[in-house]
């Protein structure tokens, strides 16, 4: 089941096959995951690497670990925050930095059941998944995963080019503006092979960013970043809630004589 000849991490394989499975149901929300031993003997590899492979599913809150009782399913927790919807050339622009990318890949793929329920798909349709490096003025800044409706973008794979702003493509090629998006944070370690393509140390941390885009009440976008924690920040702005009124029978008035 795993490749040792293509140079991509063990563990980072059983991570990518344990993801899919999430993704299409074979294990439910709930449901728990077999034990690390089994792992070790379904994949011929040692506990560590299995460790690394559950630890790195638990950053990007797929799981859970319960002491003594093994791991489970987690579900998808989208909490919406009150933040500008910006693509990375926008937000870039707006640092005052040089935005740029470059395609890794582009390709149609059969998305797995969480990610087309997430998108509103019907039974067989197919995704353009575009993966890119992106940089801010030369410097490797972060990866980018991003899925797409092929039946709203039918060429989009092919327009698709280095440097160009997805947000502006499909306004401009397909009229769809995006609007607003639903995204979700974690932290995670980033391995060996996407610490060499974000040119930084090994052990580096990184920001795992998943957004869910709409235009209007039309999921049109779902994206997985791997953001430089040494180089990317995020700023929210968080407002105190107001204090509701007191109740008219929680005042005790002094009675007049």
């Amino acid at each position: 089941m795993l490749n040792r000849a293509t140079g991509i991490p063990l563990y980072r394989q059983i991570h990518d096959h344990l993801r899919t499975g999430i993704e299409s149901n074979q294990w439910r929300v709930g449901e728990r995951l077999p034990t690390e031993q089994q792992l070790c003997e379904q994949f011929g590899v040692s506990r560590i690497t299995v460790v690394r492979a559950l630890n790195r599913l638990a950053d990007e809150g797929m799981i859970t670990k319960a002491q003594g009782r093994g791991t489970f399913v987690s579900a998808p927790k989208w909490i919406p925050e009150p933040r500008t919807l910006l693509s990375f050339t926008e937000e870039m622009a707006e640092r005052g930095m040089t935005p740029g990318s470059h395609i890794v890949s582009s390709q149609l793929s059969s998305p797995p059941a969480r990610l087309a329920e997430r998108l509103r798909l019907a039974p067989g349709a197919l995704v353009w998944r575009i993966e890119r490096l992106l940089t801010a003025n030369g410097e490797h800044m972060g990866l980018q995963r991003a899925h797409l409706p092929q039946h709203m973008f039918p060429s989009l794979g092919n327009m698709i080019q280095d440097g160009a702003s997805l947000y502006e493509l499909l306004a401009s090629a397909f009229d769809v503006h995006p609007e607003r998006a639903i995204e979700r944070y974690s932290s995670v370690l980033l391995d060996d092979d996407e610490c060499r393509l974000l040119a930084v140390p090994k052990g580096q941390s990184a920001f795992a960013v998943e957004r869910l885009t709409f235009s209007g009440s039309t999921p049109v976008e779902f994206v997985q970043s791997l953001m430089r924690s040494d180089r990317y920040q995020f700023t929210v702005e968080v407002k105190r809630r107001a204090k509701p009124p007191a109740s008219p029978s929680a005042a005790c008035p002094r009675s007049s004589r």
